[in-house]
């Protein structure tokens, strides 16, 4: 038996040659990963910044329900629906605190309902005078919501529907006036 031995062919290696192909792969998976790490971040934030204003615009307003919980609902499907539980009991002043209600089966008997284009759909009815209610559509205040939440350039803003507002017996802080979009009362 006779072994031959080819000295031009390499044995085969174990690892694929390294391409740019692969590392090209690799990149483009770390810039998609970064970016949507990031993506989530911005949307937490703007969630963040909505409850937020939400909590300090309700301190401003003059509620016509004398009782000590002014109840906040919203529905599970709303954007900020994760964010809300950190206003449970939330005091806005006067002895009253934020009760947040998750999923009511009537809106009505809330004092203040959050509305986005995820939740819009539970609104049945046109809004009650002793109900408060805030949006982040672009179209909020047409639709009859009694405040527009903005976010444009990376700031965010609020419009208040002041005739709405003052027929429906709440009254409004001229310090809350001054910093909507709508400027101070005219």
């Amino acid at each position: 038996m006779k072994l031959i031995v080819n000295r031009d062919k390499q044995a085969p290696s174990l690892h694929p040659p390294y391409t740019w192909r692969g590392s090209f792969r690799w990149i483009i998976f770390g810039l998609c990963y970064v970016l949507s790490v990031e993506m989530t971040q911005a949307t937490d934030l703007s969630e963040k910044l909505k409850t937020v204003y939400i909590a300090n615009i309700v301190k401003f307003v003059t509620w016509p329900s004398k009782s000590k919980h002014i109840k906040f609902c919203l529905y599970s499907n709303a954007s900020i629906h994760a964010q809300s539980a950190s206003l449970m009991n939330f005091p806005i002043g006067g002895k009253r605190h934020l009760q947040v209600i998750s999923n009511p089966e009537d809106y009505t008997l809330c004092n203040l309902v959050y509305w986005d284009a995820h939740s819009i759909q539970h609104r049945n009815m046109p809004s009650l005078p002793s109900l408060l209610e805030i949006s982040d559509m672009p179209d909020a205040l047409t639709l009859g919501m009694d405040i527009q939440l903005r976010i444009a350039e990376n700031k965010m803003s609020f419009s208040i529907a002041l005739p709405k507002m003052e027929t429906n017996k709440f009254r409004i802080s001229s310090k809350l006036l001054r910093l909507s979009k709508n400027g101070s009362k005219p």
